[in-house]
């Protein structure tokens, strides 16, 4: 007697496991739900998130230049954009803004407003906010990035040691 080893269902007489095409129509099934899915997710709450990661992330890129490029920073908030600009030692001996600077256009409906501050924030080369003309010591500024569609905000603070903080 002789054993064998069993290749096909006990119960129907076919092969056991999916066959390739199987696997690739049920694929092609899931993602057609899934197209369909995804347009109707709340993207008014992705753009706010992104967009506050999006200004978390370049102060913290100006602050990070401003220490290891040896040059000035400096991150200027209008209320639906930001600009990065480098800034060079000019002859008299004033920081001002060099030839190129990065614009940054908010998502439409997501406004910026300073709660705390000027709406400048500058860093030295050694990380550090600069303070305004006239005081001694940087202050913290206080931001606010709003959703006009939802309603939602979020709060971000730039802390006179450079460190970006989001809450």
């Amino acid at each position: 007697m002789r054993l064998r080893r069993q290749t096909t269902c006990y119960w129907h007489g076919q092969a056991k496991g999916l066959s390739l095409l199987e696997l690739l129509v049920a694929i092609a099934m899931l993602s057609i739900v899934g197209a369909i899915a995804v347009p109707h997710l709340n993207k008014s709450i992705l753009n706010l998130s992104t967009a506050t990661q999006m200004l978390m992330g370049s102060i913290r890129v100006a602050r990070a230049d401003a220490v290891s490029r040896g040059t000035r920073y400096r991150v200027v908030f209008s209320a639906d954009s930001y600009s990065v600009q480098r800034l060079q030692l000019s002859g008299d001996g004033e920081w001002v803004p060099a030839v190129t600077s990065e614009e940054v256009n908010l998502p439409s409906g997501i406004t910026i407003n300073v709660v705390e501050g000027d709406g400048v924030i500058e860093f030295n080369t050694r990380g550090l906010v600069v303070p305004p003309p006239g005081e001694e010591v940087a202050e913290i500024e206080r931001l606010s990035l709003h959703d006009s569609r939802d309603g939602d905000t979020q709060y971000l603070e730039v802390w006179p040691s450079g460190q970006v903080l989001e809450g």
